[in-house]
C-alpha cells in the first residue's frame, strides 16, 4: 500500500511471487493470524520518498504511510512491514523479524 513507483512496485511484486508469496489486489480478509504461520498476510508500505520531496516533509510522509498501513493491518489481523523488510528478507534468504 502507499506510493510506490510503478516499476519498483512491479519488481517487488515479482520478487514476492518468485519467493512463493501471493499479491492481494484487494483488502485482506480478517482471520486468525496470531501465529507466525508462513501464510501470514503482510501490509507493505514504502519508505521511498517522492522525487523532489522537501526534507522537512520526509518524516511526515513516512509516518503517515506507516499509520495508514497500521490502520489497515489492525482491521485485518495482518502485520505491517516496510519495502526494505522485503529486500532484507530476500538478501538473507529468510523472513526477518517483524520489529519496526
Amino acid at each position: 500500500m502507499g506510493d510506490f513507483i510503478p516499476s519498483y512496485k512491479g519488481y517487488l511484486q515479482d520478487l514476492v511471487v518468485a519467493g512463493g508469496g501471493i499479491i492481494l489486489h484487494r483488502k485482506p480478509v480478517s482471520g486468525d493470524q496470531n501465529s507466525m504461520s508462513p501464510d501470514q498476510t503482510l501490509i507493505i508500505y514504502s519508505l521511498e520518498l517522492p522525487d523532489k520531496c522537501k526534507p522537512s516533509k520526509a518524516d511526515t510522509i513516512c509516518r503517515q504511510r506507516c499509520h495508514d498501513a497500521e490502520v489497515l493491518a489492525s482491521s485485518t489481523g495482518s502485520k505491517v512491514v516496510t519495502n526494505t523488510w522485503i529486500l532484507n528478507s530476500i538478501a538473507a534468504c529468510k523472513l526477518q523479524c517483524f520489529t519496526q
